[in-house]
């Protein structure tokens, strides 16, 4: 049997993406990191921007990567793959939920996570 690689797994990875997804990689490129965290907000439906940055950007000495995180943030909203939604209570934080396209990227069987007002 043989193992993906895993540049190969990337590559089979950016053939599942949509041609929306696709067409934008040449100006930018997907991480594994990045398809995790799209995994991870699908499963878990509506995750804090704070929520992800612990989970992803963290460091040995337990700060937090906040300016890494918020850039790679813009970077999936810039590519339609997740959302920002404004809080749903006073003084909440901003929830981030996946896209329908994104959904389809990270393609765990779930549907991106209603949020309302």
């Amino acid at each position: 049997m043989q193992h993906a690689s895993p540049s190969n797994a990337m590559d089979h990875a950016a053939l599942r993406r949509p041609k929306h997804v696709r067409s934008v990689a040449a100006r930018w490129q997907a991480t594994d990191r990045d398809l995790d965290m799209l995994i991870w907000t699908a499963r878990h439906g509506v995750v804090s921007p704070e929520q992800l940055a612990r989970r992803f950007f963290a460091r040995p000495d337990g700060s937090v990567g906040l300016t890494v995180a918020y850039e790679r943030f813009r970077k999936l909203g810039d590519l339609k793959l997740i959302e920002h939604n404004p809080p749903v209570w006073y003084h909440g934080p901003n929830l981030i939920t996946v896209t329908k396209v994104g959904a389809a990227v990270a393609d765990v069987g779930l549907a991106p996570a209603p949020v309302s007002m």
